[in-house]
């Protein structure tokens, strides 16, 4: 199936945040990381305008179409920092999640999950998060993204 040249932009630009994320993720120390993301505790509005929640769904599409072809880790961590880039870039908030679990398919270890939302969507990560205890979360308002 031939993409849009919009598509194959938004792919591109995925490839280039998920890259962006890893680098932050092995170099940063994790309150740097944190910090970036934004504030501690604070989740993003429930409701978002409809054309972000569009807009956070292409992003989803975008990031974890093309984590499946880095060759690097491009698991929960970096599809969600990856995804709140390319949603500050756009000025549309998002929460990242960080959650844990004991669960017995981990074999009594414990596990770690991110996930990011926008509105009531879940941009990425959202599949898993029911599973997961919230840790932390981090948001910052629409606009206000470095």
């Amino acid at each position: 199936m031939a993409r849009s040249q919009a598509d194959r932009l938004l792919l591109l630009e995925a490839l280039c945040a998920l890259a962006w994320a890893r680098v932050l993720a092995l170099c940063l120390p994790f309150r740097r990381l944190a910090a970036m993301l934004g504030d501690l505790g604070t989740a993003g509005p429930e409701a978002a305008p409809p054309a972000h929640e569009e807009t956070a769904r292409r992003i989803g599409w975008a990031v974890a179409a093309m984590a499946r072809y880095v060759p690097w880790d491009g698991r929960c961590l970096t599809q969600a920092i990856a995804g709140w880039r390319m949603l500050a870039r756009r000025g549309i908030a998002g929460t990242v999640y960080l959650g844990v679990s004991e669960a017995p398919e981990h074999g009594g270890k414990m596990a770690f999950h991110a996930w990011l939302r926008c509105g009531s969507s879940f941009v990425t990560g959202g599949d898993g998060r029911a599973r997961y205890q919230v840790l932390a979360c981090f948001s910052r308002k629409a606009g206000n993204h470095d």
